[in-house]
């Protein structure tokens, strides 16, 4: 997590979420941010484009 200025006399200060996706980092205003999930297991799909790695069983509901 990141926390950052944007005034330079420091009374507004926005934390961030920060993440790399490929050759990109990017962030999100934690404020938009409402769960972090990680040590979830991807299960593959047959017959899906490359770019698509499967599905996560999250909470009962399956999520692509």
């Amino acid at each position: 997590m990141v926390e950052f200025s944007p005034e330079t006399d420091g009374t507004s200060i926005e934390r961030c979420l920060t993440f790399e996706s490929g050759n990109l980092v990017l962030y999100i205003s934690t404020k938009y941010v409402i769960e972090i999930i990680d040590n979830h297991s991807i299960t593959p799909l047959p017959l899906v484009p490359s770019y698509i790695k499967g599905i996560v069983n999250l909470r009962g509901r399956f999520c692509l």
